[in-house]
């Protein structure tokens, strides 16, 4: 008889990519969540679903017989870019919400650039240590 309990579902990559978009750019609504692996495994599950069903839009009928003369490579390529385009739609619409802090808030110049660091991000640190001046 098996007495242990099972473990709540793990998020997939659109799950593990919304908690810490959440996390980050959300945190009071993130602090709300009741059951976080839970919720962020079903909604991932729901952003995966939205991606395929929007894929087979995207590559509905007309445009597979019309790729039928195409190479694989190319026929690949369309389908590649079918998907990336499809996740850039849905991740926009239901895993990258607008952060808390509007970036509107963050100190500018009179053209409107950002002078200042936004509160949403974190320090800046750079890619390579700075030069030390020749003698």
């Amino acid at each position: 008889m098996l007495t242990e309990e099972m473990s709540p579902p793990r998020p997939n990559r659109y799950g593990r990519l919304a908690q810490e978009h959440m996390a980050r750019y959300l945190p009071t609504r993130y602090a709300q969540i009741p059951e976080r692996t839970t919720y962020f495994a079903e909604l991932g599950e729901q952003v995966a679903h939205a991606v395929e069903e929007l894929v087979r839009t995207l590559m509905d009928s007309s445009t597979l017989s019309s790729m039928q003369e195409e190479s694989y490579p190319d026929r690949r390529g369309w389908m590649n870019m079918a998907r990336l385009r499809a996740e850039e739609l849905v991740l926009a619409k239901m895993v990258f919400l607008a952060p808390e802090t509007d970036p509107a808030d963050a100190p500018r110049d009179e053209t409107g650039a950002f002078i200042g660091p936004d509160s949403a991000m974190g320090p800046w640190t750079p890619l390579y240590p700075p030069e030390e001046p020749e003698d």
